[in-house]
């Protein structure tokens, strides 16, 4: 991908993100709570669980964790992860999104911020 598609693609996320902000909307398919962030479809709060670096055996264990959480009434958790751990967390009934780690994102983003 050349640079130029590469830095698009950069200023619309951010765009994009600053969107949601400055309207105080949430991102689709969440609603609003009232004094503690996004919610799911059912009300229930949405944590998002970053785990940058983590191995398999880390994911799993937290993915398990998370869903007995969540099956006892607790929030709706949603795994970001930085490596391909996706089975882990699906075997464990908890959604999972996906970033690139810092160093996929140099190289592809070469003079772009990770952050």
């Amino acid at each position: 991908m050349n640079r130029a598609l590469s830095e698009a693609r950069h200023l619309v996320g951010r765009f994009v993100g600053w969107a949601f902000e400055a309207t105080a909307a949430p991102p689709p398919g969440l609603v609003p709570g009232r004094d503690t962030g996004p919610r799911s479809a059912d009300g229930r709060p949405v944590v998002l669980v970053l785990l940058f670096g983590a191995d398999t055996p880390a994911v799993t264990a937290t993915a398990h964790d998370l869903s007995r959480a969540a099956g006892r009434g607790g929030p709706r958790p949603l795994l970001v992860l930085d490596e391909p751990h996706f089975a882990a967390a699906r075997r464990a009934g908890v959604a999972a999104d996906h970033v690139l780690s810092r160093a996929v994102w140099a190289a592809r983003h070469p003079g772009l911020s990770w952050e």
